[in-house]
């Protein structure tokens, strides 16, 4: 096994520690134990805990980055851009809903670590910078209204976020069907209203 192989084999058990029981009640020895490596391996890899919980986080969503970079840069409808990346995302969250866990985990550490937080601070940062662009890209080309695509983006961000940790609290929550639910609303509220059409003259008897 490469380094670069038992890395991600300690951070895809690791991801499945922290999503299941949480930062603080995941241990090293769990996550040791999941991977199928040594100790010294993982150590070797990861001086403790919050750098590995970082290196996972990061990994998440740098994935999530590069899906969204994608869609920002494809042609075609605006609207159908902004819906695959939330359908995607519901699709992620359906099959896992230990990830939502992850990142409300990844949130509050966020204010307890500093790196943490520039991480966060940094991926949300680029991640409504690449909505922006498409919400741009509506207006530019007449699906969206005139609107300040910084706070749409924002509204989009924060809305996915909210609908989806929404499963905290129901656990049998539709996440894709909720996330659908809030991007159609936001959606229609973007998108550009048809100019009314004249009425057509009245016919004489």
């Amino acid at each position: 096994m490469t380094k670069e192989e038992s890395r991600q084999k300690i951070l895809q058990a690791a991801f499945a520690a922290f999503a299941e029981t949480g930062y603080s009640q995941t241990s090293m020895d769990d996550i040791v134990k999941r991977s199928g490596l040594s100790k010294g391996t993982l150590y070797w890899h990861f001086k403790n805990k919050q750098e590995l919980f970082l290196a996972t986080v990061g990994m998440v969503m740098n994935e999530w980055d590069t899906q969204l970079a994608q869609l920002a840069e494809a042609g075609g409808s605006a609207d159908e851009r902004i819906r695959t990346f939330f359908a995607q995302a519901g699709a992620v969250f359906t099959e896992n809903k230990n990830f939502i866990g992850l990142m409300v985990d990844a949130f509050f550490q966020s204010y307890q670590m500093e790196e943490a937080g520039q991480i966060m601070n940094t991926i949300y940062t680029r991640f409504i910078g690449h909505i922006e662009r498409i919400v741009q890209q509506g207006i530019d080309n007449g699906e969206f209204r005139e609107v300040d695509p910084h706070m749409a983006a924002v509204s989009l961000m924060a809305g996915g976020d909210g609908v989806s940790m929404y499963i905290l609290f129901e656990p049998d929550w539709d996440v894709g069907h909720a996330l659908n639910t809030m991007i159609d609303l936001i959606l229609r509220g973007l998108r550009k209203e048809e100019a009314p059409q004249p009425a057509a003259p009245e016919q004489e008897n």
